[in-house]
C-alpha cells in the first residue's frame, strides 16, 4: 500500500529524496556521522532546553555534520522555488493552521499555541531568531528524516514503507524537541510533532526544504502575530 504512494499523486513526478539510493552518492564516513548524529539528536531531545550541555551539543553536531555530509549536496536540499511552490505553500500553511484548530479541540487542554513571553513580544530581533531557529528545526527533522529512510531502505528495500516510517521517526523526534515548552511528552509529540504533518508533506511532496521552511516560518510568524494582537485586547 505505501509504496502506491508516489502513483497516487502524494509526491511529484520524476521527483525523490536525495541520498538513500546513492543519489548522489555519499560515503560510508558521512552515514555513520549522520547515524551518530542522528542518535544523538533523538536521544538529546528529551532534554532540549534543559540541559544546556546537551542543547549546545545538538545545536552545534548538527550544523557541523550537515556541513559535513552534504557539502557539495546542498542544492539537492535545498532548491530554486517553482511557480506551483508558492500556491502550495499558501494551501499548506492554512492546512497548519485547520490541523492546529483541530488538534485544540480533540485534546482538551492541549496548548497548540504554546510560546514563550519573548515571541509575543513581537520585536524584529525574535522575528530574525525565529528565522534562523527554524533553519535549525528543519535540517533537524531533514537529517532524522533521511538518516531512517536510508536506513530502513537498507533493510527492506521498500521505498514507501521506509518513507512513512523515517517521517514518523523525524516527527516524533521533532515533537519531543518541544517538551521543555510544552511540558508534556504526549502533547508534545502529537501537536508539535505529528501535527506538523503539514509542513512535513511540504518536503515529502516537493523534495525541497525551502518550501517546508517557509510553510514552517509564515506559520510561526502567522501565529506570534495573532497571539501577539490577543495580548493588545486583554
Amino acid at each position: 500500500m505505501f509504496d502506491k504512494l508516489k502513483s497516487m499523486g502524494w509526491e511529484r513526478e520524476n521527483t525523490d529524496f536525495p541520498f538513500y539510493r546513492d543519489n548522489p552518492n555519499l560515503s560510508k564516513n558521512k552515514w555513520y556521522a549522520l547515524i551518530v548524529v542522528s542518535v544523538f539528536l533523538a536521544i538529546g531531545s528529551f532534554s532540549w532546553g534543559y540541559d544546556v550541555d546537551i542543547t549546545l551539543g545538538m545545536f552545534v553536531s548538527l550544523i557541523l555534520v550537515a556541513i559535513y555530509a552534504f557539502k557539495g549536496h546542498f542544492g539537492e536540499i535545498v532548491k530554486v522555488l517553482e511557480l506551483n511552490d508558492f500556491w502550495f505553500i499558501i494551501l499548506c500553511i492554512i492546512g497548519e493552521f485547520i490541523l492546529t484548530l483541530l488538534l485544540a479541540s480533540i485534546l482538551p487542554g492541549a496548548d497548540v499555541t504554546a510560546q514563550d513571553d519573548v515571541a509575543v513580544t513581537l520585536t524584529v530581533m525574535n522575528i530574525i531568531e525565529t528565522a534562523i531557529q527554524l533553519v535549525w528545526e528543519e535540517l533537524y527533522k531533514f537529517i532524522l528524516f533521511i538518516t531512517a529512510l536510508y536506513v530502513s531502505y537498507r533493510f527492506t528495500g521498500k521505498r514507501g514503507f521506509c518513507v512513512v516510517i523515517a517521517t514518523l521517526f523525524a516527527l516524533t523526534f521533532f515533537g519531543a524537541l518541544h517538551l521543555s515548552v510544552y511540558s508534556d511528552l504526549f502533547y508534545s509529540v502529537v501537536t508539535i510533532g505529528y501535527g506538523s504533518i503539514v509542513t512535513a508533506y511540504a518536503y515529502l511532496r516537493t523534495k525541497n526544504l525551502l518550501v517546508s521552511y517557509l510553510v514552517h516560518l509564515c506559520y510561526d510568524l502567522l501565529l506570534m502575530v495573532l497571539l501577539y494582537l490577543a495580548t493588545l485586547l486583554v
